[in-house]
């Protein structure tokens, strides 16, 4: 990992890149990339042999048609790593191999035997391939090549801190005045990779635009004709909005010579997490929001809602009633409480839950719950501690109101409280509020007095947004009933 270089200005001074040290064919990326196909090539072709040999002798006893099955296998790693390459997979600095690099082997596994499956059924092969053979090779298939590709994954990952593989040579410039490039310059250069050179150009010290356009010229071409000696391969622009004619012209220059490039506009780095490059009638536009989940995924989370409030009603309903007249007995009001707060959209939603406090206090002005607090009841004390008091809005998930996980909803007043102080606020509005949520599992429950308390529960309910799968929501589940800290701050 190389060392993290700062941000320099180049106003006066020559410009020299950091080298790498020369690849030999063995560190090369071509060399790597090779290996890595044939590797993962022969355990297609391998694993779907012997699945067929295997298959024949544990069903009818014998082997027979090997040199048939061994065509056919060959062909299948063929498919394979076509449908690889023409994805891109192995680009071994690409997001394609490094984030999605397994995900997207099983999608190419299923794409090589839906192919094959075809011509079995188009070239009439059916007599010398049964479905059994079939099956055994694509599920054998399968499992050798995700340990195979989370192997090699580790081991390139290794390759490239040893210095065994050489990273990608990177130059950042930027056009970001200081106290904005400061808060990102460390994390640009935090990499595997090696930052070859880290330059800033200071765009407001020209007194006329002619003088400007000048030496903003000149600078850029120095740092391409650096580029176009050294071994670099990727350049990353960082600007703000009113540096968009500078960024046209960095482009430019750099489109001469064959290297990456990458624009980071600072400003809307907040705003890009799931970005993506969308066509737009006959324009490529980005794409830096869109619904939080499609079509299937609403569909999936309310099935997953209702397979676990509906069996969790019928088992906790003795519960229910307990504690219901436990409540009834231990003080005057209703069993329960029921709050206005922010639902999907910031549309108004009536929450429910335990009556938890004494009566004389509900209609008073917003406070909120602390520890030892005198409106707590005997019983509510108890039913807080345990999270008994959230179990009634089960009947909100039945209801559609909320989900099982999701950021718990606050009440409206307490979002006014912090709107004016804590950016993007409602968009945890953008989903159904939940009984549980990632904020909550993490200890970031109960009172947020402060405006840095409830910073980071909205953190945690934004990564929550940004990063949801159902499995994810398992895992919440689980946490809130197992882990400690979900339990943290409840009284």
């Amino acid at each position: 990992m190389s060392p993290t270089q700062p941000l320099r200005e180049i106003e006066g001074e020559k410009l020299v890149l950091s080298k790498r040290p020369a690849s030999s064919n063995k560190n090369s990326r071509a060399y790597w990339t090779t290996r890595i196909v044939l590797v993962e090539f022969l355990v297609i072709t391998t694993t779907s042999y012997a699945a067929s040999l295997l298959y024949h002798l544990f069903v009818y006893g014998n082997f027979y048609g090997t040199n048939l099955y061994l065509s056919f296998s060959l062909f299948l790693g063929a498919l394979y790593v076509a449908f690889c390459l023409t994805d891109n997979q192995y680009d071994l600095f690409g997001e394609k191999w490094r984030k999605d690099g397994v995900a997207r082997s099983i999608v190419a596994i299923a794409f090589a035997f839906s192919i094959f499956l075809s011509l079995i059924f188009i070239l009439e092969w059916g007599s010398y391939f049964s479905r059994g053979t079939f099956l055994s090779q694509l599920v054998l298939v399968t499992i050798s090549i995700v340990i195979v590709r989370l192997v090699l994954i580790q081991q390139l990952e290794r390759a490239i801190q040893s210095g065994r593989l050489q990273g990608q040579g990177i130059v950042v410039i930027s056009l970001a005045p200081n106290d904005l490039r400061s808060n990102y310059a460390s994390q640009l250069c935090s990499t595997s990779d090696k930052i070859m050179g880290s330059y800033n150009i200071d765009l407001t010290q020209f007194s006329s635009e002619k003088n400007r356009r000048r030496i903003f010229a000149k600078k850029i071409a120095q740092i391409r004709d650096e580029c176009r000696e050294s071994d670099v391969d990727l350049v990353v622009v960082a600007y703000e909005a009113v540096n968009q004619v500078d960024v046209v012209q960095v482009v430019e220059a750099f489109y001469e010579i064959p290297v990456r490039i990458r624009l980071l506009p600072i400003g809307m780095v907040p705003f890009m997490q799931r970005s993506q490059v969308i066509e737009t009638g006959q324009f490529p536009t980005v794409e830096i929001s869109t619904q939080p989940f499609s079509l299937f995924d609403r569909f999936l989370k309310r099935t997953f809602d209702l397979a676990i409030a509906i069996p969790a009603v019928v088992f906790f309903s003795p519960l229910l009633l307990l504690v219901a007249i436990a409540i009834k007995l231990d003080s005057r009001g209703s069993v329960l409480f029921r709050q206005i707060r922010h639902g999907l959209n910031n549309e108004p939603i009536e929450v429910l839950k335990f009556r938890t406090m004494k009566l004389a206090t509900l209609t008073e002005t917003f406070r909120q719950t602390k520890k030892d607090d005198p409106r707590i009841t005997r019983v509510g004390r108890l039913i807080r501690k345990t999270n008994i008091d959230e179990l009634p809005q089960l009947f909100n998930v039945l209801r559609g109101d909320m989900s099982i996980v999701g950021p718990r909803p606050h009440a409206t007043v307490h979002n006014d409280m912090f709107a004016s102080q804590i950016k993007m606020i409602y968009r945890r509005h953008n989903v159904k509020p939940g009984i549980t949520g990632w904020a909550q599992v993490n200890g970031f429950r109960g009172a947020a007095e402060t405006c840095e308390k409830m910073q980071k529960r909205i953190e945690y309910d934004l990564y929550y947004l940004d990063h949801w799968s159902i499995f994810f929501d398992i895992r919440i589940l689980l946490m809130t009933v197992l882990s400690k800290k979900a339990y943290q701050n409840a009284f």
